[in-house]
């Protein structure tokens, strides 16, 4: 039976060249696998409906047992068993050569962040400075995580001259 083939237009055949090795390969597998397919069809054709059966639940079983180990070793987390582990990759702090690197916050910059990080603190020691600062986090929020994040990138930058 050959379903997926397509009819040959004998008008737009050319004439027989010389076949490439990747051709008579290709060429070489597909009968191969044809004939596999016919050897396997053959065999199921002797078993009975039962047997069908049979082997159909043992393949499941099979595969089911298979699948079902490699999760509960996925889930046991045992190093041992684990057969890709991820790299360590260490990323520089600063792509840029030495004179060309751009800080990412400036000094005047830090000490306007601190200024206004010390405000915000200021803001929560009196009761209408609460509803200030309330007000302030509720109509933009991360705004404290970002100055927060600003000011530890600018620490952590500094805190790297100093040791380099």
């Amino acid at each position: 039976m050959r379903f997926f083939e397509r009819k040959a237009d004998r008008s737009r055949q050319q004439p027989a060249s010389t076949p490439t090795p990747k051709c008579t390969l290709l060429v070489a597998l597909a009968k191969l696998k044809r004939k596999t397919a016919d050897f396997i069809g053959k065999q199921s054709e002797r078993l009975s409906t039962r047997q069908k059966w049979i082997a159909f639940v043992m393949l499941c079983c099979i595969a089911g047992s298979v699948c079902g180990a490699m999760i509960v070793r996925a889930v046991q987390g045992n190093s041992k068993m684990s057969s890709i582990r991820p790299v360590n990759i260490n990323v520089p702090p600063i792509i840029h050569p030495e004179s060309q690197a751009v800080p990412m916050v400036t000094d005047e910059q830090y000490k306007r962040l601190i200024k206004f990080k010390r405000s915000c603190d200021s803001l929560q020691r009196s009761e209408q400075g609460k509803i200030q600062y309330k007000d302030m986090v509720r109509s933009r929020p991360g705004l404290m995580d970002t100055v927060d994040f600003l000011i530890s990138i600018k620490e952590a930058s500094s805190h790297n001259i100093i040791t380099q």
